[in-house]
């Protein structure tokens, strides 16, 4: 994954939309540790969480979680 620089506003629709799409992709593993460290999950509700990908839309992801990983 690469930083980009970005001019201009990112429509917050998109920003949530990508994150989720982020999170979905990540190996088992590396999801686990995002949603426990950076995302503030408990390993149960990380595992639960984990369990539901594919996600259906954003809100199947906690509003909380996606608000740690945007300011991070």
């Amino acid at each position: 994954m690469a930083r980009l620089r970005v001019r201009g506003e990112i429509d917050p629709k998109a920003l949530v939309g990508n994150m989720v799409a982020w999170l979905a992709a990540l190996p088992e593993a590396h999801a686990l540790q995002v949603r426990t460290t950076d995302g503030g999950l408990s390993r149960a509700a990380a595992r639960k969480l984990l369990a539901e990908r594919p996600f259906a839309s954003p809100a199947t992801v906690p509003s909380a979680v996606l608000d740690a990983l945007l300011v991070a």
